[in-house]
């Protein structure tokens, strides 16, 4: 049997992991602390694997919000909402493994509260989803925007790497390091600019 890792004062969703609990099956069982101060008994798998987020105080909370949307519960936007939160923490969900399986969060803000979600991105735009700007970072307000199709297909630069002055980066990284807009430096790139005047040109 391989060594048990050591949970203890590790955060998972709204659990603190407080103690060692048992062994049942093979499986190692943990005392968990819940923020709203629920103590439950929890299978380190389904920590682990974001199975188990919280005590069932969570899923009341987002049930109660679809419930108080101010009648927004069957808009688009919410809609968005549930779906980014399934997709990074529900590992049955079909995108599981493009987002919660390899890292991808929803910031605490969002995850616990469809207002502030909807205070933060304000109504979705006709033709429009949410895109994250770093396709490796998480849902959170810093890093989303509503964009088209065509706007998205623009973003993808930001997983190409260019070299200026003997250093590479992704063009996303470049943008974010000189505080340009998502897409500046790739278009540049795609008219012919050398990498260096379309890093370093100011925009207009």
């Amino acid at each position: 049997m391989s060594k048990r890792l050591n949970l203890v004062n590790q955060r998972f969703g709204r659990f603190i992991v407080k103690s060692f609990s048992h062994t049942s099956k093979n499986f190692a069982y943990w005392e968990c602390l819940c923020d709203c101060g629920i103590i439950k008994i929890i299978r380190g798998n389904d920590l682990k694997t974001r199975r188990t987020l919280s005590c069932g105080c969570l899923g009341k909370e987002r049930r109660h919000a679809a419930n108080t949307t101010h009648g927004m519960s069957n808009t688009p936007i919410f809609e968005v909402w549930c779906a980014i939160i399934q997709r990074c923490e529900n590992p049955k969900h079909k995108s599981y493994d493009r987002y919660g399986g390899r890292g991808i969060k929803v910031c605490d803000r969002w995850r616990n509260s469809f207002q502030a979600f909807h205070d933060d991105m304000g109504i979705r735009p006709k033709n429009t989803s949410i895109d994250r700007i770093d396709n490796n970072g998480d849902y959170e307000p810093s890093n989303c925007r509503w964009a088209t199709k065509s706007e998205q297909s623009i973003n993808t630069t930001r997983n190409i790497y260019i070299t200026v002055n003997g250093i590479t980066r992704t063009i996303r990284e470049w943008e974010r390091i000189q505080k340009f807009n998502a897409g500046i430096i790739g278009h540049r790139i795609r008219q012919g600019w050398p990498p260096e005047k379309a890093v370093f040109t100011p925009v207009k």
